[in-house]
């Protein structure tokens, strides 16, 4: 997820450069504490996978297949994360064009 990181990284230096008008320091504080949780989320994923690739019965492989699931929602809301400040970095944008 080096992706998420860096979409968080430009985002951070374009509200810097633009005198912190993008996005609010509330969200960006929050993002960034939301990025830290990625190595966790990593090493999880990681894990998940190597066990999916060891599994022999179905009670395990639909335990299993639960973790993956949740792993990936943990992903799915770390990117959704980002896109809200995207959203809120156009729409304030958008609304200080229109001035």
């Amino acid at each position: 997820m080096r992706e998420a990181e860096e979409i968080f990284k430009a985002i951070t230096s374009l509200n810097m450069k633009y005198g912190h008008t993008l996005v609010i320091k509330e969200d960006i504080e929050e993002e960034r504490s939301n990025i830290e949780e990625l190595p966790d989320i990593n090493k999880r994923l990681a894990k998940c996978l190597c066990r999916l690739e060891n599994i022999d019965g179905k009670k395990e492989l639909a335990l299993e297949l639960l973790e993956l699931h949740g792993v990936l929602v943990d992903i799915e809301w770390q990117y959704d994360q980002l896109h809200d400040i995207v959203r809120q970095a156009v729409s304030n944008l958008t609304e200080e064009l229109e001035e």
